[in-house]
């Protein structure tokens, strides 16, 4: 983990002893130590989604606001190579109520219609092949910040669309109750 995970407070970590690290150490070269390896390869998301998030922490993240100046050395960067054709990310704000179980409400309802759209017009994928292939609902995965008391809205909203979804509790280190939501993937 880095400071960029630890701000979300991510399996109660302390982004001052990430910050203390990161100032205390250089970049590694060869043969000096000790030095600091930035773990800024993205292993799951393609170029187009790394290089949105890369523009919008550049644009709002530094030591004011997050802890870090997110320059160079933090931006991720895409081992898998691969494309959208379609070209680009998107990004989805929503607005409503301040009401915590009326917006999880009205998320989760908006995950679901974009995933049976998705399904529904054929959104293009690309398997580990490289070949590209209409989506189905076991290519996506929904995580969640803190699943308590959402998973099983999220299961309830795909269901209603069709999509069939199912979640798994795991008991996680510090014996926190996690539930993680994936869809189709028996």
């Amino acid at each position: 983990g880095d400071v960029k995970q630890s701000i979300y407070r991510f399996r109660q970590a302390s982004p001052q002893l990430f910050l203390e690290k990161l100032e205390m150490f250089a970049p590694i070269q060869e043969g000096v130590f000790p030095a600091k390896i930035s773990l800024n390869t993205n292993f799951r998301s393609n170029s187009e989604v790394t290089g949105t998030v890369n523009y919008l922490f550049s644009q709002i993240m530094n030591k004011d606001f997050g802890g870090i100046a997110y320059h160079d050395e933090e931006k991720l960067h895409s081992s898998i190579g691969l494309s959208l054709e379609a070209g680009g990310s998107e990004l989805h704000l929503l607005k409503g109520s301040s009401k915590s179980s009326d917006r999880i409400e009205m998320e989760a309802a908006y995950v679901a219609q974009m995933i049976d759209r998705m399904c529904t017009e054929g959104f293009a994928v690309r398997d580990k092949s490289g070949k590209t292939r209409p989506c189905t609902p076991g290519d996506f995965a929904i995580l969640l910040r803190s699943s308590k008391g959402k998973a099983e809205i999220y299961a309830q909203k795909l269901m209603e669309r069709g999509v069939d979804a199912w979640t798994e509790s795991t008991n996680g280190y510090f014996k926190a109750r996690e539930v993680s939501l994936m869809l189709d993937f028996l």
